[in-house]
Parts: structure tokens; sequence; C-alpha cells
């Protein structure tokens, strides 16, 4: 059957949904959806992922503490041994080798020269600067013989080049100017290095011999009980005492490292 709608336009039922409309209600349900997908997506994926995040943080966290605290009581192992190292080098350079010094005197000694006493006396005050340890003053005393006043004075003369020779002390009152770069020191005894100037197989520093003073003096004569040893023994016609002082330096402390 034919029907006819007899009402005006603007009275009659729409017969569809109008376009923006329908258009309006599909853009409100996609946002929704989007909406909905999003907020799944972060329950569901996000907040799980950062929360395993977390705890692998909190893993490593502990890890690295745990290493740190090895790394510490690695550090405190090291150091407690480099003390213990520096203690022992410090021991060696306070050591004075006194039969290497006693043996390098002997050496030094020429024949016609007595020694009469042999003195070792610690200084006051300490090595200037840094390159220096404790000070250390050696007095000789001694007597020089020969048939004139002249051999005596050449055997004193002698005795103080020898003493100046075998411990190394030539040219320390007028230093050469240093070079722009210093040469590496060489190791003493034990691997432990040595300042520059300072004698290697002595590990110590000495100054120049000074000599004090030196006057002549009376042999004493020596009475023989029999004729034949007289005639043996010749006996020198001249003496000059004389007294010789030579400091010396021990290397400075080893610093902690």
């Amino acid at each position: 059957m034919i029907e006819i709608n007899l009402l005006p336009v603007e009275m009659r039922q729409s017969e569809g949904t109008p376009l923006p409309r329908l258009m309006s209600v599909l853009g409100g349900a996609l946002a929704a959806t989007l909406g909905v997908v999003l907020v799944a997506n972060y329950y569901v994926v996000d907040i799980p992922r950062t929360r395993q995040n977390i705890r692998n943080m909190e893993e490593t966290k502990k890890k690295k503490l745990a290493e740190k605290e090895e790394v510490d009581k690695l550090e405190a192992e090291i150091n407690k041994i480099k003390t213990k190292v520096n203690a022992l080098k410090n021991l060696e350079r306070s050591r004075v080798r006194w039969v290497r010094v006693l043996d390098t005197f002997s050496k030094s000694i020429p024949d016609g020269v007595v020694v009469r006493s042999f003195r070792v006396d610690p200084e006051a005050a300490a090595g200037a600067g840094q390159e220096m340890g404790k000070k250390f003053k050696i007095s000789l005393s001694g007597l020089t013989t020969g048939d004139t006043y002249v051999d005596c004075t050449r055997k004193l003369t002698e005795t103080w080049n020898n003493l100046k020779r075998d411990f190394q002390t030539e040219g320390q009152t007028a230093p050469a100017p240093a070079p722009a770069v210093a040469p590496a020191a060489a190791p003493a005894e034990g691997g432990t290095e040595l300042p520059l100037g300072f004698n290697k197989q002595l590990g110590l520093k000495f100054e120049e011999p000074v000599m004090q003073d030196f006057r002549p003096t009376q042999l004493p004569l020596v009475n023989f009980p029999k004729p034949d040893e007289a005639r043996k023994f010749r006996q020198p016609a001249s003496g000059l005492d004389f007294t010789i002082t030579m400091a010396f330096y021990q290397p400075p402390p080893v610093a902690g490292q």
C-alpha cells in the first residue's frame, strides 16, 4: 500500500541519522575505544614493565653495592700492604751499613797514617729540603808520619783526597748547574730508589771532608829489647796530628702512597 505523508516538511520524522550527528557519534565511540586501549596498555604493559625495571635496577644496585664493598676491602688491604712496604723501605733507608763505611775508611787511609779515634755524632738539625734525611757527623783523628814535615803533610793531603774519592764527594762544594731533566736515581738495595748524590753502595750522602786542625807532634821513642829488632825498625822522624770531620745524610723517609 502506498502511504502519503501530508505533514509539512519541518514536522516530518527523519528517515535516517543525520551525517553530522553520525560523525559525532562515531568520533566519540572511537575516542572512547582509544582511551580504553591506552588505559589498558598503561595498566597491562607500562606499569608491569616499569615495576620490572625498578626490580632490575634494585638488583643491579645490590650487586654494585656488594662489588663496592669488595673494592673497599681490597683498597684497605692494598693500603695496609703499602704501609708495610713503606715501613720496610724506611727501615732499610735508616740502616747505616757500618761495616761498609768502616771498610771504605780503612781503604782510604794510606800507609804511614794511624787512626786514633773514629766517632759519629748525630747533628741537631736534619738535612735541608726534602732530598735529605737525618744528618750525622764523623770525627776522625789520627797521626801521619814521615821523614820530614813535608812528608807528613803530603800523606795528610793524600788521606783527604782518598776520602773524597772513596765516599764520592768530589765537586759537592761547588756543584754544577742541574740539567733541565734530572736523570733517574739509581735504585739501592731492595729496590728503594735513592735521591741524586747518594752513594749507592752505602746508601748515604757524604759531604766533603773538612780539615779541622793539624799540628806537628813529637813521636815517642820505641825501645826494643833486642838490638836486631831495633835495626829492622826504621822509626819516622816527624809526626803530624790531625782531625778531619765529614758529615753524611740518610735518605729521606718514603712518603705514603
